[in-house]
C-alpha cells in the first residue's frame, strides 16, 4: 500500500499546474517529496516575476510600431529624431544610451520605497552614500557603450 501511495503522489505532482495570471504552467517534476529546490523552481519564480513587466514592454513596443505607421505626427517625430542622429553621429548614440541605460535606471534604483509600496522592488537598491558615484559611473559607462555599439554597427555596415 505504501508503494501505491508514492506512485500516486508522483503522478499527481506531474499532472498539477501552477496558474500565473491565467497562464497554466506545469509544476516541477521531482522524484522526492522533500525536493523543494528543484531546477524548475527558479525558472517558475522568474516567469512569475517577469510575466507582467514582459507583457508591458511588449505592449509598448507594439504601440510604437502601430503609432509609427498610423499616426502622422509620431512618424514625423521619429523622422526628425533620425535627422538629428545623422547630424550628431556617435554623440547621439552616446547621449541616448547614457540616458536610457544609465540615468533612468539610476532614478528608479534611488527612488523611495513608498513609490513601489504594493510590489517588491525588481531592481537593487543603491546605498545612499554611493548614489552620485553610481550615477557618474552609469552615465559614463553607458555613454562609452553607446559609442561602441554605434561603431560596431558601422563596421557591420561596411562588412555586409
Amino acid at each position: 500500500d505504501e508503494e501505491s501511495y508514492y506512485s500516486s503522489r508522483r503522478h499527481s505532482r506531474r499532472s498539477s499546474v501552477i496558474i500565473v495570471n491565467d497562464l497554466q504552467l506545469p509544476t516541477p517534476v521531482s522524484e522526492s517529496e522533500d525536493d523543494e529546490d528543484s531546477i524548475w523552481t527558479p525558472v517558475i519564480n522568474g516567469l512569475r516575476k517577469n510575466l507582467l513587466p514582459g507583457f508591458f514592454v511588449s505592449f509598448i513596443a507594439f504601440l510604437i510600431v502601430v503609432c509609427y505607421f498610423q499616426v502622422t505626427a509620431f512618424h514625423n517625430g521619429v523622422e526628425k529624431f533620425s535627422e538629428y542622429k545623422q547630424k550628431l553621429g556617435i554623440a547621439a548614440s552616446s547621449i541616448s544610451t547614457s540616458f536610457f541605460a544609465g540615468l533612468l535606471p539610476w532614478i528608479f534604483m534611488t527612488s523611495k520605497q513608498q513609490f513601489f509600496s504594493r510590489h517588491e522592488l525588481p531592481f537593487p537598491r543603491i546605498p545612499t552614500n554611493y548614489e552620485l558615484k553610481c550615477l557618474l559611473f552609469l552615465v559614463i559607462y553607458f555613454a562609452f557603450s553607446g559609442a561602441q555599439s554605434e561603431l560596431f554597427y558601422r563596421l557591420q555596415a561596411l562588412i555586409f
